[in-house]
Formats: structure tokens, sequence, C-alpha cells
């Protein structure tokens, strides 16, 4: 199984009295200096439209209110500004040099595996579940390295979210193009990963790329249409689902980095009950107005209610 690509960038600027230019194609941290002698760390050509994390690291400080340390944000949107530095003199500059990495997600130390996700197929529909989990985490043995749940139907047979998000990836999908066992991808074959409110992810792949329903920033809900169920062989179709969160990893030198994704296997709200699927059994799926409100605002809520008269 492919981990989620890891998108980072790192790149080191000295800073006298104006910062140095950089170019990159990816995000990029800028610097702003005020009238005040204040200092502005900013983002840049950040088109990436789910939450990005960025570390900031500080170094040869002077005449400034901060210590020497590294910085971890998280930042939504272009132009979002990161952190200001305030002189201790105010009639004299800061002096201080910086460097910065981002990272696409966020960083999450645990999650709630108890959330309950609706599954991907139409409320009613009757689904044969495969799952595939290894070795199990030695903290709960619902937590694993890697775990795919495959919900197999019918060739047109649409996919839906199972929980609020934020689109922030659709493409080809290359679950398998790098394991060198020869076997065939169709072509037609695409992914899709959403961003959920607290932070999880969810890839969505096995899908028919000419039935794409959504493309990257569009916001999701239980039950929003994303696209039709694919094949690897053109003849078994289905989805394939993976739900997980980056961790934080320690370096020796106290500084951080993102640690592989780890998978969980979430709660699901089936006909039969909330419960975790196992594998070659069939469930019937359901959506209540429950589910698809849960993670609204009230104002959205109102909004939904207006529109159903």
């Amino acid at each position: 199984m492919k981990r989620i690509a890891l998108l980072a960038l790192l790149v080191f600027t000295a800073v006298s009295a104006a910062a140095q230019s950089s170019s990159s194609s990816q995000a990029k941290v800028s610097v702003r200096r005020q009238s005040n002698n204040t200092v502005e760390f900013f983002v840049e050509d950040k088109t990436y439209p789910g939450t990005s994390t960025v570390w900031l690291y500080l170094k040869n400080l002077s005449n400034c209110t901060e210590n020497e340390r590294p910085f971890r944000r998280e930042v939504q949107s272009d132009k979002e500004r990161i952190l200001t530095l305030r002189p201790a003199d105010a009639s004299r500059p800061v002096g201080f040099s910086y460097a910065y990495r981002f990272f696409n997600g966020r960083l999450l130390s645990s999650v709630d595996s108890t959330y309950i996700y609706c599954m991907p197929v139409a409320a009613g529909k009757e689904v044969r579940v495969v799952r595939y989990d290894p070795k199990p985490d030695e903290i709960d043995k619902r937590i694993r390295e890697s775990i795919i749940f495959t919900f197999q139907g019918e060739k047109g047979d649409t996919v839906f979210a199972m929980r609020r998000g934020k689109v922030v990836r659709v493409g080809d999908d290359d679950t398998y193009k790098r394991t060198g066992q020869g076997i065939k991808i169709s072509e037609n074959a695409a992914g899709i990963q959403i961003e959920h409110p607290d932070g999880t992810m969810a890839r969505y792949s096995c899908l028919d790329h000419s039935g794409m329903m959504v493309a990257p920033g569009d916001e999701v809900f239980p039950g929003t249409p994303l696209a039709f169920m694919g094949s690897y062989d053109d003849k078994k179709y289905g989805v394939r689902v993976e739900i997980g969160w980056y961790g934080i990893k320690i370096n020796d030198d106290g500084s951080e980095r993102p640690a592989p994704v780890k998978h969980f296997a979430p709660v699901f709200a089936t006909a039969e009950g909330n419960m975790v699927l196992e594998t070659r059994n069939t469930y019937t799926a359901v959506v209540s107005e429950e589910l698809v409100t849960k993670e609204m605002s009230k104002k959205e809520i109102k909004a939904r209610a207006g529109n159903k008269k």
C-alpha cells in the first residue's frame, strides 16, 4: 500500500536589511518589514486547498522579544500571516535569519476513532465488504499502518462521501503502480482525497475517471456524490477507502517531523447498527439526517432546512 505522498519544501534564507528572494512552484514564506520595525511572516503561493502545516525556524535573533525556537502553524489560505516579530528597542530593526518547511495536511497526536461514518454507497444499498489490515498497533488494535476497505458493487454505482470534508485531491489512482507484480491498471481508475474537520484524511480509490463529480476545494457532506465505482481489471467493480491521519515524530534534536500516516477502522452506520465492519460480510448502508448535519453549524442547518421547503 502506498502511503499518501508527503509534499514538503525546505528553504533556508538569510535576512539582513531585506529578505533574499527564492523562486518555487510551491508555497513559500515571505517577510514584510513594517515602519514600526516589526517583521511579519506570511504565506505566499499556497494553492493546496486543504490545511498546510508550516514550520518556521528562527536563528540569529537580535533586538527581538522572541526566543530562537521553531514555530509550527496551520494555515488555510494564501497570504495568511504566520508570525510577527517585535523589536525590544522600537527605534532599531530586528535582526534574524530563518528557515521554513511546508507539509500538506495537519499533524495530530490522536484522533477520535469512535466517530460514526456513513458507508460510501447509496442509502439502502446492500454491499459486501472486503477488509485488509496488517499488523495491529500495540495501543489500539483498530489502528494499523494500513487499513483498506473495499465496498464491492456494479459498474455505474455511485460513490458517496462518508463524512463532511474538503476535497484536496482529485487525480489518477496510483495504488498499484509500484508493486512490480504486473497487475493491470485500468486507464480509467482515479482517486479522491478528502480532509475532514478534525484533520483526518479519507482516500477513495478505484474510481471511474470519467465519472468524477467533485473538484479540489469542493465542500462535501455525508451522502454527497463523488464519482462512479471503478475497476482495476475491468471486471470487478467497487471503491476502496482508507481513513487515517499524520502523526508527529520527535527527532533526536527535539525538532518535529511528520510521522508515517496511520489508518484506523472507523465505526460505520449500517441498518444492522453502528459497528466496525468485518471482512467478507454484507451490510446495508444508512444515511440519517443526524449524520448529515452532525458537523454543520447552526446557520448551515437552518439553510439546509430552508432549501428543503
